[in-house]
């Protein structure tokens, strides 16, 4: 389980704007609430218009500054993509977060650059192959390099641009997935992938997040951080339960 947070104990991003796309439910909404918690006015992109209100409703109930703006969504498919599911998903993940840049970029530039930073949502499924994931893995391991690309035409207007790769992680979507056993049941699992021996929850990913946002991360660009609980360096050979080493036992 996460450590009890103190980002409340910060205000890094007092008068400060923060765009968070998807940011109605899962990390999304984590990222928004930890952006909140340090000060920050918040906008909130979602596909979901049902959850983007409820997560105004309620964050403003709290005292906090937020709006929704309702947005688009793509799914994940494998054998069964077309090249309409292609378009779609390149459109909305990789060409949406280019022209979400190319809007904001003359508020960054005319903020002074300095303190500005973007960053990107990448995924785990950008660095592994994984099953049935021709598009969405396709287009996240695009956010990488795209990443990579801002980062050093931005970088003369002084703005960082970096990406992150969550690894499994606790959100609505894996919820439902578990919905025969639940979490109980299925994080040892699922646990198994990575080197922590468990999932994330969703204020785990978002806290990096801010973290690269903030002035503390004000010598990082053109990074991707993985926030994995140690997923992508995990080998077939796993924890080592069915492996037996040359010299093991000197």
């Amino acid at each position: 389980m996460a450590n009890k947070n103190d980002s409340e104990n910060y205000h890094r991003f007092v008068d400060k704007v923060c765009i968070v796309t998807g940011g109605a439910s899962g990390i999304g909404y984590a990222t928004v609430d930890e952006f909140c918690k340090e000060g920050a006015t918040v906008a909130i992109f979602d596909f979901n218009e049902e959850n983007g209100k409820k997560a105004e409703e309620k964050l403003r109930a709290e005292g906090k500054h937020v709006t929704f703006f309702k947005a688009v969504f793509f799914g994940s498919k494998g054998l069964t993509a077309t090249s309409e599911d292609f378009t779609m998903s390149f459109s909305t993940n990789v060409s949406g977060y280019a022209l979400m840049v190319k809007a904001v970029y003359p508020y960054m530039k005319n903020a002074g650059g300095k303190s500005c930073s973007i960053v990107n949502i990448s995924s785990i499924s950008a660095h592994r192959p994984q099953p049935d994931r021709w598009t969405y893995s396709s287009t996240k391991g695009a956010i990488i390099m795209m990443t990579k690309c801002m980062a050093l035409d931005l970088s003369k207007d002084g703005i960082r641009v970096n990406s992150v790769s969550p690894g499994w992680t606790w959100s609505p979507e894996v919820f439902k997935a578990a919905v025969d056993g639940g979490r109980e049941k299925w994080d040892p699992v699922w646990g198994q992938f990575h080197m922590l021996r468990r999932c994330a929850d969703c204020p785990e990913i978002a806290r990096p997040i801010l973290f690269l946002c903030s002035n503390d991360a004000s010598f990082i660009t053109s990074t991707d951080l993985s926030i994995d609980g140690g997923y992508i360096q995990m080998t077939n050979e796993g924890f080592g339960e069915q492996s037996s080493f040359a010299g093991s036992k000197y």
